[in-house]
């Protein structure tokens, strides 16, 4: 049926084609406008914080509000609950943010960890030192352990300094930080154990928190660090560079040409825009899961940004206009083939509750829609000017 309907349908580019620059420009400026007033909402994954699952018996009243109410009381401000059911009864998802103080201390231990280790550096070199300067009786080897002795000493002061202050920021996280140390690898012990106790505590007043509300078989709790967060971030912005330096260098070497190049290019961005807007409007996180499925719009986009592009510049049968009309039947086609296919996960999605289908496939929607105005009324326009402009300077 909608192959018969894009057969039948007649030429858009026929007139004044420029008109059709309103509609993706448009739906481009009110994404931009949702993404700056609105935001993008950044899942777990990437910002960071603790995601609780629980399984409850069928018919059982969650009371949301009572769980943010407890949770509010054990020092957690920002928190989402959801409820949706499954086979075995219903599912309650728990989002909470990161705890300021734990995630403080979490940043500064890879720094701790680093003077750790400089600290054992320079106690085996002070050994060393103290060994060679106790054979050898020379002056020259007494100073060197002399020098050695001052610069752990130095090292080993700051390290303490570092540890003190952790143990102190661990006690007011609620942690056991008790205990004393006679050297560096105790000093270690000491933080790194009271660290687990204070975020054991902290899961426990939680999860005791979650229990006075509400009556659960089983419970799950997925923490992540603002570490890992941080490693996922700092990994898919690499990602989106590389793949953006990738894609321009193959599209210049395809046409070799500035503008139908950046028409390529162009068309793929605002399919991206317009898949960020629609998150920034329906509150569609970014996780691990819709940043794929963003990189996913961004090769669908070259696909038939190129199709047109190549077909219209390329081939010589008929007028530009024709060309790029026969490419729409065709490539509008692919784009409702895939909206059909991601429709039925979007569905599915909805019947089962699963997030990861549900942010695939809202993404993959949202992009392929926006790629139909990008492509065939954007990147089209540019295409056909510059097609006709081409031939105008050929044929006069």
């Amino acid at each position: 049926m909608v192959i018969v309907v894009l057969m039948d349908l007649p030429n858009i580019y026929a007139g004044d084609y420029r008109r059709l620059l309103v509609f993706p420009i448009g739906l481009l400026l009110l994404s931009a406008y949702f993404i700056i007033t609105m935001g993008v909402p950044q899942g777990i994954e990437l910002r960071g914080g603790t995601l609780i699952t629980l399984q409850v018996a069928s018919g059982t009243v969650v009371n949301s509000q009572g769980i943010a109410d407890a949770l509010a009381a054990n020092g957690v401000q920002e928190a989402i609950v959801q409820t949706y059911p499954n086979p075995v009864g219903e599912v309650v998802e728990i989002e909470i943010a990161q705890n300021d103080l734990l995630a403080d201390i979490e940043r500064q231990v890879p720094d701790f960890n680093k003077q750790f280790s400089a600290t054992a550096d320079a106690e085996l070199e002070l050994a060393v030192a103290d060994e060679k300067a106790r054979l050898s009786g020379t002056s020259a080897d007494a100073a060197a352990a002399q020098q050695a002795r001052q610069k752990y000493g130095a090292v080993y002061g700051q390290f303490t300094a570092t540890g003190e202050k952790l143990l102190g920021e661990i006690r007011q996280a609620g942690g056991q930080a008790t205990g004393s140390y006679e050297n560096a690898r105790e000093l270690k012990e000491l933080v790194d154990n009271s660290f687990a106790s204070a975020r054991e505590n902290y899961r426990r007043r939680i999860v005791g928190a979650i229990g006075s509300t509400v009556q659960y078989s089983s419970y799950s709790f997925q923490d992540v660090s603002p570490t890992l967060s941080a490693y996922f971030l700092s990994k898919a912005e690499g990602i989106v560079i590389i793949s953006a330096i990738l894609t321009a260098i193959v599209v210049f070497a395809v046409f070799r040409t500035i503008v139908p190049s950046l028409a390529v290019l162009i068309g793929a961005a605002s399919d991206v825009v317009i898949a960020l807007g629609a998150m920034a409007l329906f509150r569609i996180p970014l996780t691990l899961p819709s940043f794929a499925a963003l990189l996913m719009l961004i090769g669908f986009s070259l696909d038939t940004d190129m199709l047109l592009t190549i077909r219209t510049l390329k081939r010589s049968e008929g007028t530009a206009r024709e060309r790029a009309m026969d490419t729409v039947k065709t490539g509008a086609t692919m784009s409702m083939s895939a909206m059909v296919a991601f429709g039925a996960l979007f569905i599915l999605a909805l019947i089962t509750h699963i997030p990861t289908y549900y942010q695939i496939s809202a993404v993959a929607i949202s992009g392929l829609v926006g790629d139909l105005f990008a492509t065939w009324g954007l990147n089209a326009v540019i295409v056909l000017w510059y097609a006709e402009k081409k031939e105008k300077e050929a044929g006069g």
